[in-house]
């Protein structure tokens, strides 16, 4: 009784030598296999299919913090620097600029094609 060669799950080609449980003929073949039907490409398909709207909310939300901080700033530029409220805009105002921040940081991440 002659044992079955196992074949390649990416080329079908005989796998010769190796492990008994081995599914790749070559780790090119592993590679090949899993960038055509992994996972990365599912997320890059996806990526490209919803980058315009991800551009677009991305923008969206710049422009309501944007909003937001200048209508803070405003307000402090009114009140008096020791209230309770002018520690409270300042520490809204520390968040909002870092939340803009790591936006730009997002959007300047994304790749343009």
């Amino acid at each position: 009784m002659e044992k079955e060669l196992k074949k390649c799950k990416n080329c079908n080609e005989a796998i010769l030598k190796g492990r008994s449980d081995k599914i790749f003929c070559a780790t090119a073949c592993h590679n090949e296999y899993h960038n055509k039907n992994g996972l990365r490409k599912q997320l890059y398909e996806f990526y490209q299919e919803n980058k315009e709207q991800l551009l677009n909310y991305i923008d969206a939300r710049i422009e309501v913090f944007t909003s937001e901080k200048l209508k803070i700033m405003r307000k402090l530029d009114k009140m008096d620097s020791n209230s309770y409220l002018n520690v409270e805009y300042q520490h809204q105002l520390l968040k909002l600029h870092k939340d803009l921040s790591q936006l730009q940081k997002m959007k300047r991440s994304i790749p343009f094609e």
